[in-house]
């Protein structure tokens, strides 16, 4: 295998396939490996190449050149041994998945760059959605970044921000920075003079509780003056 840009999923189970479709949709070339056959059918037609292996078998993935891809993602939960061999064959940049706290700091004492807890990050965003009816009634794509804030996007209904340009909306008074748009088949990366459209869905970053006011303004019908009163 020669010099490879793309990246390289182990482990092709319900999560591992998940990240390897998602990979597919970004148009990266994708290379999963699993030690079972049934796991890496579903995915055939998302990837460049399988390969049914063992990834823990140094020698193996030396000779499919891991060394040579990079970015590695390994999807499964039991990995150290794994890790252990693409640390050795020095591969540029590794992602592995933590199944606790513990895990997560011998991954990190070993050499991890990235680790992700797929299973605690599920119940935070539970745990939003659970707590912010808002969330639950505007918007199904929530993250959770940290130290209270989240990213989250909303349809555009109301006809008070209807050809509005960007600055001349509350939203930085609020806190919330209107990141990224989605009109039809284009996304734009917005200034302060974009206009906003009826049905645009707009990405916001902010506070838990002002991305949730915001969410419940723009999908309103109640007008901006109305608001001023």
């Amino acid at each position: 295998m020669k010099k490879n840009k793309g990246i390289c999923v182990i482990g092709a189970g319900r999560f591992g396939q998940s990240v390897i479709k998602q990979l597919h949709k970004l148009n990266k070339d994708v290379i999963a490996i699993d030690k079972n056959q049934e796991n890496l059918t579903p995915i055939k037609d998302y990837t460049v190449a399988n390969y049914i292996a063992d990834a823990s078998d140094l020698k193996l993935m030396e000779s499919l050149g891991i060394q040579n891809i990079d970015t590695v993602i390994v999807a499964l939960t039991e990995n150290v041994e794994i890790v252990a061999s693409l640390l050795e064959l020095k591969v540029k940049n590794i992602i592995a998945r933590a199944k606790s706290h513990r895990y997560a700091r011998v991954l990190q004492q070993i050499g991890v760059q990235m680790i992700i807890r797929p299973e605690e990050e599920a119940g935070v965003r539970t745990a939003l959605f659970a707590t912010n009816k808002s969330f639950i009634k505007y918007t199904n794509d929530l993250q959770e970044l940290g130290d209270g804030y989240v990213v989250g996007s909303a349809v555009l209904t109301s006809e008070a921000y209807h050809g509005l340009t960007l600055k001349k909306t509350n939203f930085t008074s609020l806190n919330v920075i209107a990141v990224m748009v989605k009109r039809k088949n284009n996304s734009y990366l917005p200034d302060g003079n974009f206009k906003l459209l009826k049905e645009d869905l707009i990405t916001f970053i902010g506070k838990i509780d002002d991305v949730t006011r915001v969410f419940e303004m723009i999908s309103e019908k109640e007008s901006i003056e109305s608001k001023k009163e």
